[in-house]
């Protein structure tokens, strides 16, 4: 041999007692629904702090003209809030069966 790894089909499939175990289909064990939703709140509160920061926007400054922290995180949870809800809706009426 040429020290090269073997392709991936020449492994053994893992299997448990109850058969082959497709993680693909299991989804993500140690996250579950919630974690999904943590995550992707977590997510679109960065981005939308890091879009409200960047932008400036009057209602997150002080009245000298310096940007307010506080404002800054509330209005980007806000946003998470709002946006992971919208998606968890759309998620929610797509996955219904008629």
């Amino acid at each position: 041999m040429s020290g090269l790894p073997l392709p991936l089909s020449s492994y053994p499939v893992m299997q448990s007692p109850a058969g082959v175990v497709s993680l693909a289909s299991s989804g993500n064990p140690m996250l579950g629904e919630f974690g999904v939703v943590l995550a992707s709140f977590l997510l679109v509160a960065l981005v939308a702090w890091v879009i409200i920061y960047t932008v400036r926007p009057q209602f997150i400054k002080n009245d000298d003209g310096s940007i307010n922290y506080g404002t800054l995180l509330l209005w980007s949870v806000i946003f998470a809030v709002i946006v992971v809800v919208l998606l968890w809706m759309v998620r929610a009426a797509s996955q219904r069966k008629y």
